[in-house]
């Protein structure tokens, strides 16, 4: 089962992101690069086999010939007709967007290459979508946020808390050193906007705002 949730149109080794595994499982939450209007995502696979069993989970796992008869215990997670109306609408943009954000994306590279932080690094072959574009810090992160925050520049930490010490995943037994790399990630990296609509202007007050921060 492959999570795409955030690479919708991402490439890897000469397959789409989605097409890799046995089933491939997408988010079209509305913060995501295609976006619905409200929660909503699919599942991506080529097996008949597969595309039939999730369609009757994903409808109470009730019988396409008669829906009082239960084939199996599901759940009510069918995507409503508005939702894929939208996306239906945004899917002929969702290229055109993702290359603007590899555009800006390659432009942050360049213009942030000769200061002390690491850029993302796409390896020969794949196409990088930035859902987010992240950024990596040895020292003052939490310095170098508050700075962009207050020149008006949106900078977030994802997922701030390792897996290993989530309160929901306690009983497993983890602690606090255990992942020592996920906990350096977690501590060393941050984001900035790298949305299709950013202008060049726009990036380059980021730019200089980064440079003042890190001086």
């Amino acid at each position: 089962i492959e999570d795409a949730a955030q690479a919708f149109g991402a490439i890897y080794k000469g397959k789409k992101a989605g097409t890799i595994g046995d089933c491939g499982a997408v988010s079209f939450y509305p913060g995501k690069n295609l976006g619905a209007f409200g929660d909503a995502g699919c599942v991506l696979t080529n097996s008949k086999n597969l595309a039939r069993r999730l369609c009757l989970l994903r409808n109470q796992g009730a019988s396409p010939e008669n829906k009082y008869k239960h084939l199996l215990i599901g759940h009510n997670a069918r995507l409503d007709t508005i939702q894929a109306a939208i996306l239906g609408v945004k899917l002929k943009y969702i290229d055109r967007w993702n290359r603007k954000r590899a555009q800006n994306a390659d432009y942050y590279n360049k213009s942030l290459k000769n200061l002390d932080i690491i850029t993302p690094c796409v390896a020969n072959g794949n196409n990088h979508i930035y859902h987010h574009y992240i950024l990596r810090v040895k020292r003052n992160k939490e310095k170098i946020r508050k700075h962009l925050i207050k020149k008006g520049i949106d900078s977030r930490t994802y997922y701030s808390i390792p897996l290993h010490l989530q309160p929901c995943f306690k009983y497993l037994g983890y602690k606090k050193g255990d992942f020592p790399e996920a906990e350096e990630c977690t501590n060393e990296t941050f984001a900035i906007p790298v949305y299709p609509e950013l202008s060049k202007k726009q990036m380059d007050y980021i730019v200089k705002t980064m440079t003042e921060s890190l001086l």
